[in-house]
Parts: structure tokens; C-alpha cells; sequence
């Protein structure tokens, strides 16, 4: 682990195929992202699929539904879903990525900068929806206390690991802070939730 940092890339053989493995995941567990040539996946995937009789391996391109879970308790985003041009990184809670220093330059800083002297638009928030039966949909309204639409979810799911039904959603500014209560409607109903703080089941390692 410590020869292999989290978010670097290495050049490795699977066995007699070559790769190129990134630790890094959509799941938060601690795996590995292999990208191998075509003509070299079958030997690839054998190889793995035989040391796994013997290793604790777990190939994460089986149970897509139960990535979708982990990346939602982890706090991790999807592109084209909770990550969108519609809002700024600030808007989407990604400060940590920006550096807005005078030295540090990048396409677009200036428009972000004009942006930053102006109030914030939407705020990217992680919800606990008071419905163990279902989730709502990409689009689906996130309601204030008296049925006034203050938002829309962006992507969600059950998370296993956390017993709770789980929502990114952009709202108002005001409806932003972790214990805010807000309603969602969806499948006919309104159903009561709260904003939590994202990262409900945190790295183990």
C-alpha cells in the first residue's frame, strides 16, 4: 500500500498481460482500476478470475447496483448527474479541487472568479429521505416546509451499509445546512427528509 498511493497510476503485468492499474474507485473500497488492451483482456480476466480462487479478489464490474450504493454513502460524485456545468465547483462543494490563487491559472478562472463575488446560486447536498420502499428519480422536486420547490435531486439509492434511502440534490442556499428538513415528491407522494453530511460509510484504510 504505502508503494501504491491512493490516486497514482503504475504500469503492471496481470500475469503476461500488461496494464495499467490506478488505485483509485467509484466504490471506496480498496481496489483498483485496470485499463488492458483488447487483444490482452481474456488473458487478463483469466488470470485474475484463477487467483481469485485463492486471494480475497473481488471483481467490481459485477454488481453495478451495489457500486451505485457505496459511491452514494461514500460522498463520491457522478459526472453528467451531481457533477454538471450548470453549477460551479464551489456551488458543487469540490473548494478542495480549485486554487485560486493569482499564481495558479486555468481555463475559465476568471468567469469563476466573477462568479465567486456573487451570492450562491445552488448548493449540492446529500439527503436521508424518510422512505425505505423507494428512491426518487433524477428531476424529481426537493420541497420547503410549505410545498414551495427549493430544489432537484440529481442522483439516488439505498445505501446498504447505512439503512437509509439517500439523495444528491442542488437546493437553495438556505435549505443547505445538515439537519435542514425538506419534503420530496415523487411516485405520487411527498415524503419527508433532511440534509446530512455526505460520507455516511468513510474509508476503512
Amino acid at each position: 500500500w504505502a508503494s501504491f498511493a491512493w490516486l497514482t497510476a503504475q504500469n503492471i503485468r496481470i500475469g503476461h498481460a500488461e496494464a495499467v492499474a490506478m488505485n483509485v474507485s467509484f466504490n471506496g473500497e480498496l481496489s483498483w482500476e485496470l485499463h488492458v488492451p483488447n487483444s490482452q483482456l481474456l488473458l487478463a480476466h483469466s488470470t485474475l478470475t484463477d487467483a481469485a480462487t485463492t486471494l480475497d479478489i473481488n471483481l467490481a464490474g459485477y454488481g453495478l447496483r451495489a457500486v451505485e450504493s457505496m459511491r452514494l454513502e461514500m460522498g463520491y460524485l457522478h459526472w453528467k448527474s451531481d457533477l454538471i456545468t450548470e453549477f460551479n465547483p464551489f456551488e458543487t462543494g469540490l473548494n478542495r479541487f480549485v486554487k485560486m490563487e493569482k499564481d495558479c491559472d486555468f481555463v475559465g478562472r476568471n468567469a469563476l472568479q466573477d462568479m465567486l463575488q456573487q451570492p450562491m446560486r445552488k448548493k449540492l447536498v446529500c439527503l436521508h429521505i424518510d422512505n425505505d420502499a423507494a428512491a426518487p428519480h433524477p428531476g424529481d422536486s426537493v420541497l420547503n416546509a410549505a410545498g414551495d420547490c427549493v430544489g432537484t435531486v440529481t442522483s439516488s439509492g439505498w445505501g446498504y451499509r447505512v439503512g437509509k434511502t439517500l439523495a444528491y440534490a442542488f437546493v437553495d442556499p438556505d435549505h443547505g445546512e445538515i439537519g435542514t428538513p425538506v419534503k420530496l415528491q415523487y411516485l405520487g407522494g411527498v415524503h419527508g427528509g433532511q440534509v446530512i453530511s455526505m460520507g455516511q460509510f468513510p474509508r476503512q484504510f
